[in-house]
């Protein structure tokens, strides 16, 4: 248990420091496609600054065209991204690539889910500095922003990130669940799961969920739903279990295998008692 804990604390606070200087996920936006803007009344300029003129405001949820990116970037709320030349309705102007949504998802009746981080604050804990990313979840109908989440990221603007909306699992009172996957994709890197629930136009975002390993240490947490469970139509339970992988077998060996049952009451989680 000792060598678990002292691999978590080395992923909480090393984690966001790794790759640094390695390319953003804002460097990434392919010429020819179209992306969503998720701000609202985004500036599109004549050139790649801050001071030069605007040429249009386009409100959050329009759709530009990329035609290429520059080589001018902007430190803006700490994050620095490349500013790229798109095409808005038949006009050439720039914006930053910080306001262009990383993905989205459309609902049934119109509404779009917008998500897309949004800035970063320096945190010291003694002698380490920790960069907090913030993660950006908009509600947008017909252009206007009905919700608006932040949530705190886990990793950096390197880190894999990965969108994943579903249906509401049996929580019946739920519209949807929102998935969202942090990985660095090696031994001792950030991974986990942010969870955010959908309920009448109203966002709620769940305790983050943390997972990995550093062989042969390792942890894992998630819920389990009511469409696995076959319980209470409102249960969901919280499972946390870590160890190690046995070296001969391969096979996890457990030093907690621990489960939390919670009531969800349509704003938040009620533990239950056992």
């Amino acid at each position: 248990m000792i060598r678990l804990l002292s691999f978590l604390f080395m992923l909480g606070l090393l984690s966001p420091l790794v790759a640094q200087n390695n390319a953003s996920i804002y460097d990434h936006f392919l010429p020819g496609q179209s992306y969503l803007l998720m701000a609202d009344k985004v500036n599109l300029r004549q050139q790649p600054s801050l001071q030069a003129k605007v040429l249009q405001r386009a409100p959050i949820g329009s759709a530009v065209e990329i035609i290429s990116k520059s080589d001018k970037q902007l430190r803006l709320k700490g994050m620095t991204a490349p500013w790229y030349l798109v095409l808005y309705k038949g006009q050439k102007a720039f914006v930053w690539g910080g306001l262009l949504a990383l993905g989205q998802a459309s609902l049934q009746d119109g509404r779009q889910l917008l998500y897309g981080y949004e800035r970063m604050e320096l945190r010291k804990e003694g002698q380490i500095e920790n960069r907090q990313f913030w993660l950006g979840l908009r509600l947008v109908q017909n252009n206007k922003e009905l919700q608006h989440l932040s949530i705190k990221a886990m990793g950096n603007l390197q880190t894999s990130l990965s969108f994943r909306l579903d249906d509401h699992r049996g929580l019946e009172q739920l519209e949807h669940i929102i998935e969202f996957s942090f990985s660095d994709g090696y031994c001792g890197g950030t991974n986990g799961m942010q969870t955010v629930f959908l309920q009448k136009q109203r966002l709620y975002a769940l305790p983050p969920l943390y997972s990995g390993s550093d062989l042969p240490v390792f942890q894992h947490q998630y819920f389990v739903y009511p469409k696995e469970h076959q319980k209470s139509a409102n249960l969901l339970i919280f499972k946390n279990e870590s160890g190690e992988y046995d070296d001969a077998t391969g096979q996890p060996q457990y030093d907690q295998q621990s489960s939390t049952d919670f009531l969800w009451n349509g704003r938040v989680l009620l533990p239950l008692k056992p």
